[in-house]
């Protein structure tokens, strides 16, 4: 733990963990496995984020953007994990939930201004790295996430349904809502590829 300690601290990764979409962990040192990690663009995938997945989604949204992908083949973040559990019966390496593609937009922030923030220790430690995105495109992703943010509040508004990937939910009840005390809000469940669920909606 000392040593994974003191890589954070000098604003390097420590073994172990992801990168963000887009991005790469590389041994400072090739020669040496102790060296820490450093996050750089990612050959394929930076280009990819970049190119496809951001302008899809501020074209069209979570399900435009991973239906392209899909129907391009494109590999999904998780498409190497093996033995994964609750997996659908359906999923493929190249299959985008839209769930993923709004995990990576979240990221817009992270992408722009080339910093990264990790928690060990019980102490907060910042990564940089050179910034993927420009302040143009970030403003445009932010922009259209609060444009579908607001479509979806007026769809249920305007119906009392709820879409969820498609598929048209009625709203639940009052007294139902309150009865899980779980729910702070009135939403839907999207089951990602991890086999966990995200709100979606």
């Amino acid at each position: 733990i000392g040593g994974k300690a003191v890589k954070f601290a000098e604003g390097k990764r420590a073994t172990g963990g992801r990168a963000p979409y887009g991005l790469a962990l590389v041994r400072e040192d090739p020669d040496n496995r102790k060296s820490g990690l450093q996050m750089v663009h990612h050959p394929v995938h930076a280009k990819i984020l970049k190119e496809k997945l951001i302008p899809w989604f501020i074209a069209g949204g979570y399900t435009s953007a991973a239906k392209k992908a899909t129907d391009e083949g494109i590999l999904t973040p998780m498409s190497k994990t093996k033995d994964r559990k609750n997996r659908a019966a359906d999923w493929s390496p190249t299959r985008w939930d839209p769930v993923s593609v709004q995990h990576i937009m979240n990221r817009a922030r992270v992408y722009h201004e080339g910093e990264q923030t990790i928690t060990f220790g019980g102490q907060r430690h910042l990564l940089k790295f050179e910034p993927l995105i420009d302040a143009k495109t970030f403003a445009a992703i932010i922009r259209a996430q609060q444009e579908q943010t607001l479509a979806r509040r007026a769809e249920f508004l305007s119906t009392g349904f709820v879409d969820c990937g498609g598929t048209h939910k009625p709203a639940p009840k009052r007294e139902d809502v309150q009865r899980e005390r779980s729910q702070s809000a009135v939403h839907c469940h999207a089951k990602n590829s991890h086999g966990k669920h995200h709100v979606s909606c």
